[in-house]
């Protein structure tokens, strides 16, 4: 038979609250103009929520951008109310502000986690959350109902003039163009964005240079750094040149020790192969829509590396790196149709 005292104590812990687990929803890593912190400034921020029905003491828990350091930023005694979502700006002014961490957010993604106050993980991005555009964030998707699906066949016009009743229900837009989802209107600027970024100290290979280009303005491992709006990249220092004439110098000058990111949209005409080349002195890659096409973890001197990918009729993203060690640099990046493995002037 159960002691009353043990069935007092049984019936005690049914009752008690269960351990509340925060988690990350949204972050958001290059915030330009959507939410300011106390002194004005857009910095990075990442938003915590109580997803239980207990309140969720955050003390002790910790936030941490390097998977070798999972106590880096420990949260100040704070408790998130059942439901309750909080953001915490990862802007370095710990030192200011309790609730800021004392490390910013990769734009080009990185590893982040959420870690207990026993050390062990709640949740991570690993390796590393997706690279995000200006003002974008990325987060967890919640319990919702999908009004129009993705790829959902749409009718749609860019008037000259406003069009009478164009939102009410019984509108016939039936002469209207039609095409899938989703659509929008913009701008994409004409040109490549190059930025071209100057270690501060020896630079080891692609990994170091990937690592490079995601450090913040300002960092102390950033000797310098220029950003340019270039209509090619076909830029020659100390090396012997590449292919195309009419260079340009690298965009921050010549030197060793540093890394070009070029980033724009191509537009595919027709469907198909196509072949894309960097000519680089030392190595680099290259990655379309995010996926990797060719990749150059070597030092060398002026020399073509390729890759071909199928890619849809439209506009696709592109991002070309390269870097340079020591002696020579130059970086030309280029493109054709087809499957190439090797230089072809007629065609490039």
């Amino acid at each position: 038979m159960i002691s009353a005292f043990i069935r007092a104590m049984f019936l005690a812990a049914m009752i008690l609250p269960c351990q509340a687990e925060p988690i990350i929803t949204e972050l958001m890593a290059d915030n330009q103009s959507t939410l300011a912190d106390e002194d004005g400034d857009f910095s990075d921020w990442i938003e915590i929520h109580n997803p239980d029905s207990v309140p969720a003491d955050l003390t002790g828990w910790k936030l941490t951008d390097d998977s070798e350091n999972p106590a880096k930023w420990t949260f100040p005694a704070i408790t998130l109310q059942p439901g309750e979502f909080r953001i915490f700006f990862a802007s370095q002014k710990n030192a200011t502000y309790p609730h800021h961490t004392n490390f910013k957010l990769a734009k080009s993604g990185e590893f982040l986690a959420l870690v207990r106050p026993d050390s062990t993980i709640r949740q991570q991005f690993s390796p590393s959350y997706p690279s995000q555009g200006i003002d974008e964030s990325y987060g967890l998707r919640f319990a919702h109902t999908t009004l129009v699906a993705t790829g959902a066949t749409a009718h749609y016009t860019a008037p000259a003039a406003t069009i009478p009743a164009w939102e009410t229900t019984g509108f016939n837009h039936a002469a209207w163009p039609q095409g899938p989802t989703g659509l929008g209107y913009g701008l994409t600027e004409p040109g490549i964005t190059v930025r071209h970024v100057f270690k501060n100290g020896s630079i080891g290979g692609l990994t170091d240079a990937y690592s490079l280009l995601a450090l913040p303005a300002g960092d102390p491992g950033i000797l310098s750094e220029t950003t340019v709006v270039s209509p090619t990249v076909n830029f020659l220092g100390e090396a012997s040149d590449g292919h195309f004439a009419y260079n340009s110098p690298p965009p921050g000058g010549t030197g060793d020790h540093y890394a070009i990111e070029a980033i724009g949209f191509i537009h595919i005409p027709t469907a198909g192969y196509y072949t894309f080349g960097v000519s680089s002195d030392d190595g680099g890659s290259i990655t379309i829509d995010g996926t990797a096409v060719m990749t150059d973890d070597s030092f060398h001197g002026a020399d073509d590396h390729f890759g071909n990918l199928y890619l849809t009729s439209g506009t696709h993203t592109f991002r070309a790196v390269m870097f340079e060690g020591g002696g020579g640099d130059e970086f030309e990046f280029y493109a054709a149709a087809g499957q190439l493995a090797a230089w072809n002037a007629a065609v490039f």
